[in-house]
């Protein structure tokens, strides 16, 4: 069972070390393993929702009420934009939205007075973001709610006067980078995971070794990083 960063290191060697003859650097594997790492929770993320399976596989970085920023406030009193905590402590924290909930002021509701309890929103699509603003059976209301990621921001659209007091994200984390020196840092995702992403390293290591980009790719990494 392949649990550790070593091990996941000394795999992807024995891998490669089947069709081709190449040195593995500990930080040039480390930097293989942060994309394989980020694809793979990608993949998964996107059957998220419909498979039981991906939520048990991704279940460690969903945000914990309890102790990530889940809940905000609006930057600017009645703008609509809120904050997405990108960063926590300096280091990476949000990855990927799973959904969102509002509390909107009513204002000019015939029904409703004063702020509402949790309205979940539906996210705006850009590709069909026009018709759903003219279509009077999806457009934005007070009880239908549509957000959408903007940068380092999601907006809230109400349709109506009525403005976002806060919101309450449910996201995904960014998973810790997997790390060998200077000190080791698992992958904290399921065992098979850790099987799954270290073949995706050996995969594309073998291919840019194959292609004759390795070393190119290698220096355009450090270049990036400089």
């Amino acid at each position: 069972m392949i649990v550790t960063a070593q091990q996941q290191y000394e795999h992807t060697l024995r891998i490669i070390g089947k069709s081709h003859t190449i040195s593995i650097e500990p930080e040039e594997w480390e930097a293989f393993a942060r994309l394989a790492q980020l694809n793979w929770v990608k993949r998964k993320y996107a059957e998220f929702q419909i498979n039981q399976k991906r939520i048990d596989d991704l279940r460690i970085l969903i945000s914990d009420p309890q102790t990530d920023p889940v809940i905000q406030s609006p930057i600017a009193p009645g703008s609509g934009i809120f904050p997405i905590p990108v960063l926590v402590n300096g280091q990476p924290h949000y990855f990927l939205m799973l959904n969102c909930a509002f509390r909107i002021n009513y204002v000019g509701n015939e029904c409703f007075t004063g702020t509402s309890d949790w309205l979940k929103a539906k996210p705006m699509r850009d590709d069909i973001e026009l018709e759903i603003m003219e279509d009077p059976y999806n457009k934005p209301k007070d009880s239908r709610l549509y957000y959408k990621e903007v940068g380092n921001n999601v907006f809230l659209y109400t349709g109506t006067l009525s403005t976002g007091s806060q919101v309450r994200y449910s996201y995904l984390k960014y998973p810790p980078d997997i790390l060998l020196l200077p000190a080791p840092v698992n992958c904290i995702l399921p065992p098979h995971a850790c099987q799954e992403i270290t073949e995706e390293i050996a995969r594309m290591i073998i291919e840019l070794i194959e292609s004759g980009r390795y070393q190119t790719y290698l220096i355009e990494q450090r270049l990036s990083a400089s």
